[in-house]
């Protein structure tokens, strides 16, 4: 079956990444900057995928939020 991920997405997925985060849409960007910073933030001091998320969409729980879309390889 044909994969929604394309390009950019996909050559890391191919490559081997364990995990990929990404966007099917425009994001605003104030918002992905502390998205990004607050995930990996807490991905460095709690090695927890679930609390790096929880962390990241409370960061930016406001109008600009988008939702960001999670692959696993």
């Amino acid at each position: 079956a044909d994969s929604v991920y394309t390009g950019f997405v996909q050559e890391f997925a191919l490559s081997g990444a364990d995990f990929v985060m990404s966007s099917m849409w425009p994001l605003q960007s104030q918002s992905a900057k502390k998205y990004s910073i607050e995930f990996f933030a807490v991905v460095d001091t709690e090695k927890n995928l679930f609390k790096s998320l929880e962390a990241a969409n409370d960061s930016v729980f406001t109008v600009d939020r988008l939702p960001i879309v999670l692959m696993y390889p």
